[in-house]
């Protein structure tokens, strides 16, 4: 697996680990997934793995295709629930006390899942965007 530099961005292995599983226990092949992205398992769940955005986006294009899930994000969410154990960045947001909270944990501790901002919040009519 190819490790990213900083200008390149990349997400941890394990927040890709967490859709290779949850495509698995929905009766795919993980391996398969991961091969047909240019992955190997394994090295997701290896300590301090890095995966470049651009294969992690082929993963997710990937893991879409073999569910035919066209909600899969919205589907791995929500699943979040179920999965044990959870990591603390999961810990974090399940813990605020409004969905508002978590978005801001969210966005100030995006670099615990990747590098880079990559989530903004702006105020919107009626809410937030």
């Amino acid at each position: 697996m190819a490790r990213a530099t900083s200008a390149a961005g990349a997400i941890s292995g394990r927040v890709l680990l967490r859709l290779v599983d949850f495509v698995a226990r929905a009766g795919h092949d993980p391996d398969a997934l991961c091969r047909a992205a240019g992955l190997r398992r394994a090295a997701l769940a290896e300590p301090g793995a890095r995966v470049p955005y651009a294969l992690a986006e082929r993963l997710g294009a990937r893991a879409v295709a073999a569910t035919g899930d066209p909600n899969l994000g919205l589907h791995l969410a929500l699943g979040l629930g179920e999965q044990i154990p959870h990591d603390a960045g999961a810990l974090m947001l399940m813990a605020s006390p409004t969905v508002r909270a978590a978005l801001d944990r969210m966005v100030r501790y995006q670099n615990y899942w990747g590098d880079g901002p990559r989530s903004a919040l702006a105020p919107a009519p009626g809410g937030l965007a």
